[in-house]
């Protein structure tokens, strides 16, 4: 079906982009964006929060294009279609031309987004479509990932998180526990330790990160599932798996 379903910056999905400010037709499917430089997903300036970067955005504004095909939907396969976001700050997306969805502020993480009416109406099967994207960036970090998602049909395929996590971590004595947690998550081997302990759910996505001199970290505000939790301490830094329970 080749749908692009992002794995939340993993992937590094190939976009065309420009921080130039382009001609007011950017978004329309008859606008020639070939000539624009190819980057790898997600866009921004790094440590972005809930994303990885893979092409660096350091301007105000940021335009991405690209194409991606759907199959032979049914009419209730297509009314499921919906977006994964990662924004910051303001972004306009348009799919076909068509304004698709129009967001305000920031996320930290990957957000589902609503296609508009019209966006949808203008989708292709067995076609090629154009997704265009402009973010600008005002004030703190700044970040553009998105994809499109077949909800409630597909899985999302799992990041293989625990290596970028783990990319740079050493080995040691340190442990966390219990494995399966409610409330406190509590640390072993890291006392009189200023630590930074950074949480990521199974997709890569950063949703909990504290610091300081502490023996435990509060994980009852989450979900069940899997997670791991990296904890760094100076040039220290280890990854450990963990599982939430209800």
């Amino acid at each position: 079906m080749n749908l692009f379903v992002y794995k939340f910056g993993f992937l590094k999905g190939n976009w065309r982009f420009t921080t130039t400010t382009p001609a007011d037709n950017w978004y329309e499917t008859t606008f020639d964006y070939s000539k624009w430089p190819i980057g790898q997903s997600g866009f921004g300036k790094a440590p972005a929060d809930g994303g990885v970067v893979h092409t660096s955005w350091m301007t105000s504004d940021i335009w991405i294009r690209r194409s991606f095909t759907i199959g032979n939907m049914t009419s209730s396969m297509l009314d499921s279609l919906i977006l994964f976001v990662n924004h910051d700050d303001a972004a306009e997306i348009y799919i076909n031309g068509v304004l698709a969805a129009s967001l305000t502020g920031y996320t930290s993480n990957y957000n589902l987004v609503n296609l508009s009416a019209e966006a949808r109406s203008a989708l292709k099967i067995n076609s090629e479509n154009e997704i265009a994207i402009h973010c600008n960036q005002t004030v703190g970090g700044q970040y553009i990932d998105a994809g499109v998602y077949l909800y409630g049909y597909d899985k999302i395929p799992e990041v293989p998180v625990i290596s970028e996590i783990e990319k740079n971590s050493k080995t040691g004595n340190g442990t966390v526990y219990p494995n399966s947690v409610v409330n406190e998550l509590r640390f072993s081997g890291f006392e009189d330790k200023t630590i930074t302990a950074t949480v990521f759910n199974s997709y890569g996505v950063q949703v909990l990160k504290e610091s300081g001199t502490m023996k435990s970290v509060n994980v009852s505000s989450l979900s069940a599932g899997v997670y791991f939790i990296k904890i760094e301490s100076n040039n220290d830094s280890r990854s450990f798996k963990f599982t939430k329970k209800m």
